[in-house]
């Protein structure tokens, strides 16, 4: 789950990759992949923000709402 309203959905892992939408709180994700502080993601669900369900990205770590931040 989102932590943080306006968290930044990329396209790679970095902070310089490009941002496909924006994640709000509560938005629901499944963690797919790691990578440094990033964590690849698909939404289980339309995002607040107006993504579609199945949407894949990389989001920060940080932005994310433990226990969805667990190993895989």
């Amino acid at each position: 789950m989102i932590y943080t309203d306006g968290t930044r959905l990329r396209a790679k892992a970095s902070s310089s990759g490009a941002v496909k939408g924006q994640l709000y709180f509560k938005d629901p994700i499944r963690i797919t992949g790691k990578s440094g502080g990033w964590d690849r993601v698909v939404l289980k669900a339309k995002s607040r923000g107006g993504l579609p369900k199945g949407t894949t990205g990389w989001v920060a770590h940080s932005n994310i709402i433990p226990p969805y931040c667990g190993g895989l």
